[in-house]
């Protein structure tokens, strides 16, 4: 669970014209105003930890601003302050499960997922309880990015010594029904369900030497896909 007053790894925008006055529910016009939460994906933004502090990469440590695609989330609260347990303060969204692979799940084909500077959701603020409210707390499901790698090795007698390009699909929600997904434009199916932390690497490597390149995945019941 990422717990931050402005933005977490991801920032988020909300866009609010007014805040809330009263608690009456009323037909809300089309014109009302609304809470809109947006993913902003910015790869000069610092790195923070899980409060929203910065937090510098270790000495004798890299890392990568990673490209990203797409993000979903699976659970969204506004919290009135920091001791508020989960689930105490207003639930904004939380994202729909199913039992169809045993234990409850995140239905990963009704997720919604937004790419930079799209909505991920909104709601009109008069169906908000009226307070002031601390913290936003949000659970990421699933994030699907771009990133660089370096190769050095050698495979069947040829030297690969060159940078490349690779896309990770990790489904970081706590347990994940998967149907199909996509890992850049390479489908996949999965139809299972996959504990938090399931990820794919799609390397996208164009070799002179002909080699044929394939997905890495931790999970041994799904096929090597070769890559053309």
């Amino acid at each position: 669970m990422k717990t931050n007053r402005l933005f977490a790894l991801t920032t988020f925008i909300c866009c609010i014209s007014t805040f809330l006055s009263c608690t009456k529910e009323v037909d809300v016009p089309t014109n009302a105003p609304k809470l809109i939460l947006k993913f902003v994906f910015d790869t000069t933004q610092p790195r923070l930890n899980n409060i929203g502090q910065p937090a510098p990469v270790p000495a004798g440590n890299w890392g990568q601003s990673p490209a990203f695609r797409g993000m979903s989330a699976h659970y969204i609260e506004l919290a009135p302050g920091a001791l508020i347990a989960l689930g105490k303060g207003v639930v904004l969204y939380r994202a729909a499960e199913t039992s169809a692979g045993g234990s409850s799940a995140i239905d990963f084909e009704q997720a919604r997922v937004a790419g930079h500077n799209e909505t991920f959701f909104e709601l009109p603020l008069n169906a908000i309880a009226a307070g002031s409210y601390e913290w936003l707390r949000v659970s990421l499901a699933y994030q699907n990015f771009d990133v660089r790698y370096y190769v050095d090795t050698t495979i069947s007698g040829h030297v690969v010594k060159q940078e490349f390009n690779g896309t990770v699909a990790s489904f970081i929600g706590f347990n994940n029904y998967i149907k199909t997904f996509k890992v850049n434009t390479q489908p996949l199916a999965v139809n299972a369900a996959k504990k938090q932390g399931f990820w794919v690497f799609l390397k996208q490597i164009s070799h002179q030497a002909g080699i044929p390149f394939r997905y890495f995945y931790p999970d041994k019941a799904l096929k090597e896909l070769p890559l053309w």
